[in-house]
């Protein structure tokens, strides 16, 4: 068994963790699409890690229950759990190098600080904020990143005026605390670009998702740029800033 594994230079904490723990005891063919854009489209990536192995693609996580799936033969089923639509609103503070140890419990599955500051090493070649992160009584609830569309590998249109979201995440579903640290990104975005990309699934929470949950938000629907059967349609959504 020979897996393909391809992945966006240092941009989710989870990147770090799959090369040091599977690389030296699974036979992994590893291509960093970060500044290979031309791979990135013929490979169809709109995540930040893509798994092939038998014909088959895998989007989760590399962990002993996708080398499972992956042995079995068996597809991974798309994450899908309800989001809370009484909006909660904490302290949102600028994600930057100083404080990114925080999201390692919300945005990564191994809880690694080390893996965050590796990632904040490689996003401070394009910027110092990488987004914001809210916190909710004492706890970091939700977190939105985005970096520059100049430097997105996936088949996007790229050009100086416009970012890209690469993450907005929150482990807790019970209250929506994604909006409220959206919009603060958004504004800051402003400042800068005219407007903003992100990729979406129509009912999966990742990435992204949902798909409606933009929609209500003014982004508007620029069409489908990925199909995986069973898994995943991949939405191309952009907002106007200004």
């Amino acid at each position: 068994m020979k897996i393909n594994y391809y992945y966006f230079g240092k941009q989710c904490p989870i990147i770090e963790d799959t090369l040091r723990q599977w690389k030296n005891d699974v036979k992994m063919n590893c291509f960093d699409i970060s500044e290979d854009f031309a791979l990135a489209k013929q490979k169809k990536m709109y995540f930040p890690f893509l798994i092939e192995c038998n014909n088959k693609r895998y989007f989760a996580p590399f962990t002993q229950d996708t080398l499972t799936l992956i042995k079995e033969g068996k597809r991974e089923e798309p994450y899908i759990v309800p989001l809370g639509k009484e909006v909660r609103e904490g302290t949102i503070t600028p994600l930057t190098q100083n404080n990114i140890r925080k999201v390692k419990g919300i945005c990564t599955l191994n809880g690694c600080a080390e893996d965050c500051i590796r990632k904040a090493i490689f996003l401070q070649k394009h910027q110092d904020i990488y987004g914001f992160i809210h916190e909710y009584e004492g706890e970091v609830v939700a977190g939105v990143e985005y970096m520059p569309s100049t430097m997105i590998p996936y088949d996007i249109v790229r050009d100086k005026k416009t970012a890209f979201i690469t993450c907005l995440y929150s482990p807790y579903n019970e209250f929506d605390y994604r909006s409220t640290v959206l919009k603060e990104l958004e504004i800051y975005l402003k400042d800068k670009y005219d407007d903003v990309l992100i990729i979406s699934d129509e009912r999966s929470n990742f990435p992204n998702g949902t798909l409606p949950f933009f929609l209500k938000r003014g982004y508007i629907d620029q069409g489908v740029v990925d199909v995986e059967e069973g898994y995943c349609r991949l939405h191309l959504l952009r907002k106007r800033l200004k």
